[in-house]
């Protein structure tokens, strides 16, 4: 009855083990995706600027994009801060 018993806290000290394992590797890919995401993001923002530059050198009359480059570069530092927030929750779980 000893050895069953022995068997089977084993069984679910390993089940307990894989589970947290599983558990924490999950959340990782998670927040590594959304961190790919957001530099997706970023990227197509970069891409949003350089557009209305360029427009706007294009176009006969003056026309003031500060404003709209002032939003896109917002919204790149709201993305830059969430991907530091990733990280350091990425660097807690690493241990």
């Amino acid at each position: 009855m000893e050895f069953i018993d022995k068997l089977k806290n084993i069984g679910c000290e390993t089940y307990r083990y894989t589970s947290e394992k599983t558990s924490k590797i999950a959340k990782e890919t998670k927040l590594k995706m959304k961190i790919n995401e957001n530099k997706s993001d970023i990227k197509e923002i970069y891409e949003k600027i350089g557009k209305a530059v360029y427009q706007q050198h294009i176009r006969e009359e003056e026309t003031d994009i500060k404003q709209e480059v002032e939003q896109y570069c917002n919204q790149i530092d709201f993305l830059c801060d969430e991907i530091e927030e990733i990280q350091t929750q990425l660097l807690n779980l690493k241990d």
